[in-house]
């Protein structure tokens, strides 16, 4: 059975490998080693939950690649990748250690109306006003913009770029685009901060932004590649549980859990290896035997981890819908969030496994409840393409055109990951983006 891992801090490369990453055939995500006949995986070109479920399906047998920041920690990507084609060069960080700055520069980049049809004199007039351009708007506001770029004058998708009021101390907060852009509208004139953060180079704040009532102003962040301590290549390995009975659950071990328990175990002991209950490892196993033992010696269904999640929500493709209602049966709380806001519905979304969702869904879970992002289990479901968990949360009432905090709808998530056959079933079930 796969074993579950909470952390990337589980995880550790046991055989280190000298092979060049560059000489291997693929993409930035996977390449083939003809060194050792191995897909070798980049953890650092996949989400933290991706890179989890990757693990955690290898069993242990795995060859990944990954950068590490100057503190160990996996270098993971913040946000998911976009498949469509990008018209401009994206930032690719070097491995290596570099020192790191990072310059703000202001553009002064003349623009013409979109169209000879679009009226300059009614809608707007470009002005070059203290050595930038800027653009009057209707209404009063002041507007910022800005594209942010590294060192070579690729763009940075997917940067933090906050903007605070130096008077109020209001904070503003956007992602970059996919083509590095940023943008806050409606912004009461005055001095301003700006600061950038992204994966891999060094944050930045800089003081006295002067923005004026009824100007559109470009600011252009050019980044410098921070310092990265590593790069690891290798077969991983996977840490295992130090509490015995833990350990126990964890080797579908039955024998050693009822001994453990008979002589006085603690039945809800947290491993803090792998962050988990004797409990969630025999459901990670779907191993019911074990399961029905640990709840009968008094298990705590609703048991969190440090990550704030419960026996329900350590799911994975191989777990039966049986599993889910005997929890479920034991009292498991289908509402309860982890740490990230996601209840069991939602992390199933992302598994290939459309029985448990529609366990979960008949036990009663609220089909349109939202992670911290604004996430359903809807949109999850259709950024994974997964069509049967789209087909059951559809059939189950979900609201197809709910948005999340980023304005994205189901579709529009189905469409950034391609997803055909998603899109056409959303599509033709009244779906917008």
């Amino acid at each position: 059975m796969p074993k579950r891992v909470s952390s990337l801090d589980d995880i550790s490369v046991s055989s280190p490998c000298s092979a060049e990453w560059d000489s291997m055939t693929g993409n930035e995500r996977v390449r083939f080693c003809s060194h050792c006949n191995q897909s070798v995986h980049n953890l650092s070109e996949m989400t933290q939950k991706d890179a989890l479920r990757l693990v955690a399906k290898s069993k242990g047998r795995l060859c990944v690649r990954y950068y590490s920041q100057p503190d160990r920690s996996i270098q993971t990507a913040s946000l998911p990748k976009q498949l469509h084609q990008l018209t401009r060069r994206t930032s690719r960080i070097a491995a290596g250690a570099f020192t790191a700055a990072l310059s703000l520069s202001m553009n002064a980049v003349a623009r013409t109306p979109s169209s000879l049809d679009e009226p300059l004199s009614a809608n707007y007039k470009l002005a070059a006003r203290e050595g930038k351009f800027v653009r009057e708007t209707q209404g009063g506001s002041a507007v910022l913009t800005g594209t942010i770029l590294d060192q070579n004058g690729a763009v940075i998708p997917g940067a933090k770029v906050k903007l605070i009021n130096e008077e109020t101390q209001l904070e503003q907060e956007v992602v970059s685009d996919n083509e590095g852009a940023y943008r806050f509208d409606s912004l009461e004139p005055g001095n301003y901060t700006l600061k950038v953060e992204s994966t891999g180079f060094d944050g930045f704040e800089n003081k006295g932004i002067i923005l004026q009532s009824g100007e559109v102003s470009n600011v252009n962040a050019t980044l410098q590649v921070g310092t990265v301590s590593m790069v690891t290549m290798g077969i991983v390995a996977v840490i295992e549980p130090s509490e015995p009975l833990v350990k126990a659950a964890y080797e579908n071990d039955l024998a050693t859990v009822k001994k453990l328990l008979a002589s006085g175990a603690d039945v809800d002991v947290l491993d803090k290896s792998i962050d988990s209950t004797a409990l969630a490892q025999a459901a990670v196993n779907d191993n019911r035997e074990v399961m029905l033992v640990l709840l009968h010696a008094g298990a705590e269904v609703n048991k969190q981890n440090r990550s704030g999640e419960t026996a329900l929500m350590f799911l994975s493709e191989r777990v039966s819908a049986d599993t889910v209602r005997a929890l479920i049966k034991a009292g498991a709380d289908l509402e309860m969030k982890d740490d990230e806001g996601e209840t069991a519905l939602i992390t199933a979304a992302r598994l290939e496994n459309t029985d448990v969702l529609k366990a979960l869904i008949s036990g009663g879970a609220k089909i349109d409840a939202k992670d911290e992002k604004g996430q359903t289990a809807l949109m999850v479901a259709a950024r994974e393409g997964y069509i049967g968990n789209v087909k059951a949360l559809l059939e189950a009432g979900a609201q197809i055109n709910l948005k999340d905090e980023d304005e994205w709808t189901a579709l529009r998530h189905a469409r950034e990951g391609d997803h055909e056959e998603v899109m056409k079933l959303l599509r033709d079930k009244g779906a917008i983006e």
